[in-house]
This record gives structure tokens, C-alpha cells and sequence, in this order.
């Protein structure tokens, strides 16, 4: 019998068994632990990746690093883990408009099987890291106050415009937001000081100042002519080739005379309560002036949408007072967006201008005691003081075309060309219609382009707004 049990060999695989089980408890105890690690990595990521970008949010002034500290301990106790086992390193970067937070998080923890391998605790370690920073923004709004807006559409434009107003300028935003309010009727009043700068001198000999209707009815070389009126407001004669970003050059252009043609006390120039407004990051200021505005004949949108681009480029630095000394800014410089809002409720017009600007309202009949004139042939039945200077053109008039809306397609390009973000609006108006169709062309992409059809513009205002805002943070 002890020769068989010296022979034996069955109680061999007890013996491997228990020799074997050892390392597999501790591989099988090691992954128990890993896989806690695992999760506890992922919890600690989440926790990190939520107190960095909270941090980094513009509108908390609380200090980076004693936010996510609090917030760290405070939140792994959910966990089952010790606040006193976390560390946490912030290193930031806060400046007036953008803040740059990077910070690690390492958490000790006791092992459930390792410790029996002599491997108590180990550590998880995770990092995270988040930048916003607000833009500076420079917006033109470029408003139609035409006849057509009269009423209820001028209304929810004062409303919807003022509402944007308050969205864009906030305590977080005013200082790197500048707004311009560029209204049009016929075309745009650009205000004393503009005008100053660029229109013709009363006191220069080769001014004509105060024309007869002689020297007026000259048609379309009226745009090119040196004219100034005693009663006229700050609205300039432009040219093709200031559908550009240059500046213009000082007084070079004509005056428009004061006249009206549809629409009695609705001036083809604009009242002052509704001139260009420049350059502002006063909201109490630009809703009083949105809410002043008042109505003008004609729809000059594409004087309009120039207007709109010529206040936004860098040529016209230190030329629109206002409250920002050093802009517009260079259409390329970093952490800088423009946007450009065209909002109309009807066509481009023609550019229209009476023969005798003394008549001011060109369909006043003429008496018949006054000198023949080239109108009288084709109007024979009221003979109407008007002469067309520009026609209104057609949606397929290429951007090249001397034309109404071929100058506001000129503008659209120019602008998109120099990276402006422009947004359209068409209020009101009928699906595939002339001014549907060049709106649309107009936008930056076809989703940057709303067709309003009802009274209510702000929402449209406020999903701009949004939009704006989404361009000028970056996280």
C-alpha cells in the first residue's frame, strides 16, 4: 500500500490547483479593481469636463480655481470617494472678453482586491480644458422705413429692431458690440457729420447751389453733378463705383434735393429722426433713435445695403464717432466678426429726382406758363415733374449692371467677399417675387435669409440674435 501511494499521481492536480489559484485570484482581483478605476476615470472626466466649462463661462466672475475645487469635492461624495482623497490644479488665462481654463483632477482611492498583493491605493488622474471668448462684433442694420411700412409694419419693425437691441448688448457683450442703424426710404440720410465729409461745398465756384430746372433736368448725370440745396437734409448723390468698401472721396458728391413722390410728407430723403445712427454700444440710445424713425418715400435698398457695407469697413475708421475711437476693425483681424441685416417689405425702386426741384413733388402737374421740358411728350396728360436718374432693374440684372438691383447685388458680393456674415429679411413679401429671389441671393446661405410672413418680426430678430451670438463664442 505504500508503494501504491508513492506511485500515485492523482492528488497532483489538487496540488497545481492550489499552487495556480493564487495568481488567479490576483488576476481576477486586479481586474475587479481596473474596472473600478475605469469608472471612477470616466466620473472624475465628466465631473472635471462640467467644472472647466462652467469656470469658463464669461458670466461667472467667481474665481476659476476655488469654482472647480468646490465644485470637485462637493460632487465625488455622490461616488462613494473621500473630498479629502481629490487634488485639483487649475492653471487659467482671464482676460476682458475670454477666459482659458485648463485644470487636472487626480483622486486616490483603496483597491477591493489589490490590497491583498501588497498594491493599497491607486491614483486617477484626468485633465480637461476650455476656452470662450466673445468676439468683437461690429452689426449694421439696415432697415426699410419706406411708405409701405407705414402702420402696423412699422410697428413690429421698432419693436422687433429694439429687441435685438437688448439680446445683443448685455453687460457680458456691450463692450466688444457696436451696432449701426441704417435706415432707407429712397435713399439714406447719412447725418451732418457724414455729410460733411463728403458733399460738395456750397462755397466751391463750381457748386450750383440751389439749380433751376434748367440746370437739373440733366437725367441720369444728375449723380455726377456738383448740386447742394438750401432746404435739403444729409442725403448724398452715390455713383456705381461706391458699392465698395472704399472711403469716399471728400466732397465729391451732390446733394439729393428735398422732394416726394408717392406719398406727401414721406421725404425721398429721410428726416433727421430717421438718419444713420453710428457705431454704438448704447442700447438706451439706439432704441430711442429705432423708435424716432419715421417714414420715407421710395425704397432705396440698394443705397441702403452700400450704406450698410461702407459702415462696416476699415476705410471708414475714425469717420463714424460714435463710441468705438479705433473701429470699424480690418475686415481679417482675429476674434472680429460683421454682420450686415438687410430688412425689406417691398422692390428696389428707381431712383427718381424732380426736373424742378422748387415743385418738390414730382407728380405735381407744372403750370403751363413754364418753359418746355423733355417729360412733357411722354406725359402729356399730367405732366409730372420726374426724371428717372437710375432704373430699378430686374432679378437677373448681374451685379454689373448699373441698376438698382444691380448696385445691391454689387454690395451683397462685396460684402460677402470680405467675410461679412449678412443676414436677410423679406417682410411680407410674395414667394418668388423680385425682392424674395435677390434677398435670398443676397444672404450668406439660403438658411442666413427669413421670409416673414406675418407682422410678427421678433422672433426673426431674436433667432438673428441667436445666430450672432453662436458666431462670437467659441467653447
Amino acid at each position: 500500500m505504500l508503494k501504491k501511494l508513492f506511485k500515485s499521481e492523482r492528488g497532483n492536480v489538487v496540488m497545481i490547483f492550489a499552487l495556480s489559484l493564487i495568481p488567479i485570484l490576483a488576476v481576477a482581483g486586479s481586474a475587479i479593481d481596473i474596472s473600478r478605476m475605469q469608472s471612477a476615470k470616466i466620473q472624475m472626466s465628466s465631473l472635471l469636463d462640467q467644472a472647466v466649462l462652467a469656470s469658463a463661462n464669461l458670466t461667472h466672475t467667481d474665481d476659476p480655481e476655488v469654482l472647480i475645487n468646490n465644485w470637485m469635492k462637493s460632487q465625488v461624495a455622490q461616488f462613494g470617494y473621500d473630498p479629502d482623497d481629490v487634488e485639483v490644479t487649475v492653471v487659467s488665462d482671464v482676460a476682458l472678453n475670454s477666459k482659458d481654463i485648463t485644470a487636472s483632477a487626480r483622486l486616490t482611492m483603496d483597491t477591493a482586491i489589490m490590497y491583498m498583493f501588497g498594491q493599497d491605493r491607486v491614483t486617477i488622474a484626468v485633465e480637461s480644458k476650455a476656452v470662450q471668448s466673445i468676439t468683437n462684433i461690429e452689426i449694421a442694420m439696415v432697415l426699410d422705413i419706406s411708405s409701405s411700412m407705414r402702420g402696423s409694419r412699422l410697428s413690429s419693425l421698432k419693436t422687433a429692431s429694439t429687441s435685438f437691441i437688448d439680446i445683443m448688448l448685455t453687460p457680458e457683450t456691450v463692450n466688444t458690440t457696436s451696432i449701426n442703424v441704417v435706415p432707407f426710404g429712397g435713399t439714406v440720410n447719412i447725418g451732418d457729420s457724414l455729410f460733411t465729409k463728403f458733399a460738395v461745398q456750397n462755397t466751391d465756384p463750381a457748386t450750383i447751389v440751389d439749380p433751376d430746372e434748367d440746370e437739373y433736368d440733366i437725367g441720369s448725370s444728375v449723380e455726377t453733378s456738383a448740386f447742394r440745396f438750401s432746404d435739403g437734409e444729409t442725403c448724398i448723390e452715390a455713383v456705381q463705383d461706391d458699392y465698395d468698401t472704399e472711403l469716399l472721396p471728400a466732397f465729391s458728391r451732390g446733394q439729393v434735393p428735398d422732394f416726394w413722390r408717392w406719398w406727401n410728407n414721406h421725404p425721398w430723403c429721410p428726416e433727421d429722426a430717421s438718419a444713420v445712427f453710428l457705431n454704438s454700444n448704447n442700447p438706451t440710445a439706439l432704441k430711442a433713435h429705432l423708435n424716432g424713425m419715421v417714414l420715407s418715400d421710395g425704397t432705396g435698398m440698394d443705397i441702403g445695403t452700400m450704406w450698410g457695407l461702407k459702415v462696416l469697413s476699415p476705410s471708414f475708421r475714425g469717420e463714424l464717432g460714435g463710441d468705438f475711437s479705433g473701429r470699424p476693425l480690418a475686415f481679417d483681424i482675429l476674434e472680429s466678426q460683421k454682420v450686415m441685416i438687410v430688412m425689406t417689405d417691398g422692390a428696389i425702386t428707381a431712383q427718381n429726382r424732380p426736373e424742378d426741384p422748387d415743385i418738390g413733388n414730382v407728380h405735381t402737374n407744372r403750370s403751363f406758363n413754364r418753359a418746355p421740358h423733355s417729360s412733357a411728350i411722354s406725359n402729356q396728360g399730367n405732366r409730372q415733374n420726374m426724371q428717372t436718374t437710375r432704373g430699378r432693374g430686374s432679378s437677373t440684372s448681374p451685379a454689373t449692371n448699373d441698376s438698382g438691383v444691380g448696385r445691391f447685388k454689387k454690395a451683397c458680393d462685396e460684402a460677402r467677399a470680405r467675410g461679412v456674415q449678412v443676414f436677410t429679411i423679406g417682410f411680407q413679401i410674395s414667394s418668388g417675387s423680385l425682392p424674395d429671389r435677390i434677398l435670398e441671393e443676397c444672404a450668406t446661405s439660403p438658411a442666413y435669409y427669413y421670409h416673414v410672413e406675418g407682422l410678427d418680426l421678433t422672433a426673426t430678430f431674436q433667432s438673428i440674435a441667436a445666430q450672432v451670438n453662436a458666431l462670437r463664442i467659441t467653447q
